[in-house]
């Protein structure tokens, strides 16, 4: 588990890690830790310029620099501790970025636009996230691959859309506005489908109205949250089929 801790009674948090051995453990300073991966290694936000680090247990915290701007932040990991998230390009604009211990801090780019962010990473190398389309403050969810161009996953219908998370089979969730940019609804994006609206996958009278799918698991089992009973709840999807 890890997070931000508000250990000194004041207005910043720190980052940290919580382990059943070792139970709570602050790993740096004025900053908070978003993911970790099986190896225990951590990646996040730290220090007084808000800097993605990746913290291990043999080395520490240390600092991804930036591209080239003011700060950074870690906000995914992978099995081999390459990291994803977001770095100031300079004074007003950010980059979704791809960090790897050999290559350093790369910059994935926009869809045209100014901005970009980097959600989720895949153990296979693939990147999911968000960025702005070519003349317009529209954003749209992406995918991207070390070796490859950023490409446009689309909408629902509406102005604009995230992804938040991609497994091991190439499977994307997210969410995006519908037509008349009203509400939003939960999707699942694959390469032979495309993005497909999650209610349209469940039964017609179940109830829910799937608003943000959060996180797919190798299983294409699908976690989020949407209103049922008037009321907002999480919710766990489990496929009958898996497509890939």
């Amino acid at each position: 588990m890890v997070g931000g801790s508000n250990e000194r009674n004041d207005a910043t948090t720190d980052p940290f890690v919580w382990a059943p051995t070792r139970g709570f453990h602050a790993i740096g300073t004025n900053g908070e830790a978003y993911a970790i991966n099986d190896h225990g290694q951590v990646t996040g936000t730290s220090g007084n310029y808000q800097v993605a680090f990746l913290w291990t247990k043999t080395d520490g915290a240390v600092s991804l620099g930036t591209l080239g701007g003011s700060g950074s932040l870690g906000y995914a990991i992978d099995r081999r501790g390459q990291v994803v998230g977001y770095s100031f390009t300079g004074p007003t604009f950010y980059h979704a970025f791809l960090w790897t211990k050999t290559t350093g801090m790369e910059d994935l780019g926009t869809l045209g636009g100014d901005n970009s962010f980097a959600t989720g990473i895949s153990d296979r190398g693939k990147v999911v996230g968000w960025a702005h389309v070519t003349g317009s403050a529209a954003y749209h969810a992406f995918l991207s691959t070390k070796d490859d161009t950023m490409h446009d996953l689309g909408t629902l219908g509406g102005t604009n859309s995230l992804s938040l998370a991609v497994n091991n089979h190439g499977q994307i969730v997210g969410s995006s506005a519908l037509n008349g940019d009203t509400s939003i609804h939960a999707f699942l994006w694959t390469a032979m489908v495309g993005m497909q609206d999650l209610n349209s996958l469940i039964p017609p009278n179940s109830g829910w109205e799937l608003s943000w799918s959060a996180a797919i698991n190798d299983s294409g089992q699908i976690v989020g949250n949407g209103i049922i009973n008037g009321q907002t709840h999480g919710f766990l999807l489990t496929p009958t089929t898996l497509h890939h």
